[in-house]
């Protein structure tokens, strides 16, 4: 729903300063605020379990991304 409204908008935006049209529709139009979530990591065991089933040559790679 943001990108979409900020796309909407900036180019609305981009018409209002190129002339083509005298107001944005978007200028007072109020997007619902985004729910920050906080971030979710692995424990040991459950990335100990995703290791445990790749194939080896991920297994070297793989705990970096952990």
């Amino acid at each position: 729903m943001f990108l979409r409204g900020n796309l909407t908008s900036s180019i609305m935006r981009a018409a209002v300063d190129d002339d083509v049209i005298a107001v944005s529709p978007c200028r007072s139009s109020g997007l619902p605020p985004i729910a920050v979530k906080p971030p979710q990591w692995f424990t040991p065991d459950q990335a100990q379990r995703i290791l445990d089933g790749l194939a080896p040559a991920w297994r070297t790679m793989c705990p970096l991304g952990f």
